[in-house]
């Protein structure tokens, strides 16, 4: 039996895949995981953390604490997307700085000695020219979904390669590149570096609040669910630094297996078609996740993953995802050191 990396490596190598990132990717560079970034929050609106332990152990969610945050902000005045952006990029080195040709060399190294789970990210997403010192955006990634609300792994590939690779989709009026790779932000985007204004970020898409997420949830017509659902019906993703727990993905991954189940039925074929059909076509993206230590516990994401269509790849170490990325990307005249 074919192992999944195996799997996702020929669909990679044949067709291309999307890439689908989480904030495990960011983690390292400062950035704090979606319940912190809520202490910090909180800190600043209530000058404490009690009220954020009170609702976790009343059962609360996260969405539902950042609803009460949005109306406390609102009651005392303050700008809610600035205490996000605070609270996202203090600890982040280049928080309030612009990068630019004088200092993307600093920026570059400061990645490079702290995040290598983002450096091969970046990576990923480039390709060498032929015969030349200079960097294309890699024809093999035909997009890339963003469940973060920071801009850093962009920032990093302008940096690295002196060229926007990238291109930034935070809503519909923002239109594709064909000679970049289409990020497209599910949450929202905020910038660390100052370019603020909704020509440039997003602070009004922001997806935190219980409403927020009610609406994303209900409106499969909004730009980025129906961007998703696409992808997810033309290429494998491959997911990285997720949980993959959040409510709208694991929604949008069933939608689509069920879309495309349906039309094999509709074909009718053989039930030994359709299981061969459902093997290589229905269940065919791919997430990378961290062995927890607990067999069952391990057993039962593989299990309801593979029933929303996504197969995992087991890593030990988080230090081990350039290594998957690497065996991926290297194929014909491709080569792994030529990007990382």
């Amino acid at each position: 039996m074919r192992k999944p990396i195996d799997r996702l490596k020929s669909k990679y190598e044949r067709k291309g895949i999307c890439l689908g990132i989480g904030a495990g990717i960011s983690i390292d560079s400062g950035l704090p995981l979606w319940n912190d970034l809520l202490r910090k929050v909180s800190r600043e609106i209530s000058n404490s953390e009690e009220v954020f332990e009170d609702f976790l152990k009343n059962g609360y969610s996260y969405e539902a604490f950042a609803s009460y945050l949005k109306v406390m902000a609102t009651k005392k005045k303050k700008d809610f997307s600035e205490l996000l952006r605070n609270g996202l990029y203090d600890n982040f080195s280049f928080h309030n700085r612009k990068v630019n040709k004088r200092n993307r060399t600093e920026f570059k190294n400061d990645i490079h000695c702290k995040n290598q789970s983002l450096k091969a990210v970046g990576s990923f997403c480039a390709l060498k020219k032929k015969n030349s010192t200079r960097f294309i955006a890699n024809d093999r990634v035909h997009g890339v979904i963003n469940f973060n609300i920071d801009v850093i792994l962009q920032a990093y590939c302008y940096a690295k390669f002196e060229k926007r690779l990238l291109r930034t989709v935070e809503r519909a009026s923002a239109g594709r590149m064909a000679d970049k790779i289409n990020v497209y932000h599910v949450h929202g985007m905020l910038r660390f570096d100052g370019n603020r204004g909704r020509d440039r970020e997003s602070p009004d898409k922001i997806v935190l609040s219980e409403g927020e997420y009610y609406e994303l949830f209900s409106n499969s017509n909004a730009f980025v669910n129906y961007t998703f659902l696409h992808l997810l019906r033309e290429y494998s993703f491959l997911f990285l630094g997720l949980s993959m727990q959040d409510s709208n993905l694991r929604r949008l991954l069933h939608l689509s297996k069920m879309e495309i189940l349906r039309g094999y039925i509709e074909e009718n074929l053989s039930e030994g078609q359709l299981k061969s059909k459902i093997i290589r076509s229905v269940n065919k993206h791919f997430a990378v996740m961290k062995r927890t230590g607990h067999r069952q516990t391990d057993e039962f994401h593989s299990v309801t993953l593979l029933n929303l269509g996504v197969r995992v790849i087991w890593i030990d170490q988080f230090e081990e995802i350039p290594e998957v990325l690497e065996y991926i990307y290297s194929f014909e005249d491709r080569q792994w050191a030529d990007v990382f």
